[in-house]
């Protein structure tokens, strides 16, 4: 049985609260982490389909194997899981692409002379994303994580240098736009990561690579978008 979906619902919610939706946004070209904001009726007009359209995929959408559910953890658990898993992602695998895209774009260029735009936005991504990190580790996430306990009256919450918790994360949200779009460059540049017939092994590694990195950091990116940065908000607003 086909489902329903409201258009005014945000892309976001959908992706954060129905299993499996996230694959099938991706698959129709509509961004659920950037552009978690938006609503359905209006990120379907955008990629020229119909909110019936987008329903009848996501019912035939087989159902994914169990995974957790992030709306129930608490916001401690979430930062456990994108520091340890997602951020730590990020520091091991993306000084290796910087390296593999030096190095195809040397063996390459002369074939590919899109290599060079493409080693400069993986350069300019690996820099960026370390710097974004550092600043949810340092700042925002030891805030985040006294909201719930001072929400919940089993702790003392004080008054942060930023003065709202939609400051810094109005921040975050502008550094994800704009890995997303350095993404989206990369995939153009490169006909979306299909690889030359004259490619060697290592270019070939390179697109794999990119197609993982891009995979990671979309959940990560959905998970603070969709779930984690509107909790924190929520939460302020009620100690307010």
């Amino acid at each position: 049985m086909q489902d329903e979906l409201d258009g005014k619902q945000s892309v976001g919610e959908l992706a954060a609260h129905r299993p499996g939706a996230m694959a099938v946004l991706q698959e129709a070209g509509i961004d659920a982490c950037c552009s978690g904001a938006e609503q359905l009726e209006q990120a379907c007009q955008n990629v020229g389909i119909s909110l019936e359209e987008l329903a009848q995929r996501l019912s035939a959408q087989p159902a994914p194997p169990a995974a957790r559910d992030w709306t129930q953890a608490s916001a401690a658990e979430m930062i456990t899981h994108l520091v340890g898993v997602h951020h730590a992602y990020v520091r091991a695998h993306a000084p290796r692409l910087v390296r593999l895209a030096a190095a195809v774009r040397w063996a390459h260029v002369d074939r590919h002379p899109e290599l060079v735009e493409m080693e400069q936005i993986i350069l300019r991504l690996h820099e960026e994303l370390m710097a974004h990190m550092n600043k949810e580790e340092n700042v925002l996430f030891p805030y985040i994580e006294q909201l719930e306990p001072a929400a919940a009256g089993r702790g003392y919450l004080p008054r942060p240098p930023f003065g709202s918790v939609r400051h810094p994360i109005a921040v975050m949200l502008r550094e994800h736009a704009a890995a997303g779009d350095e993404l989206a460059e990369l995939r153009r540049l490169s006909t979306e990561y299909r690889v030359p017939e004259d490619a060697c092994s290592y270019y070939r590694g390179l697109f794999q690579d990119l197609t993982a990195f891009e995979r990671d950091l979309t959940e990560h990116i959905h998970l603070e978008n969709n779930i984690l940065f509107p909790r924190a908000e929520r939460l302020e607003a009620e100690l307010n």
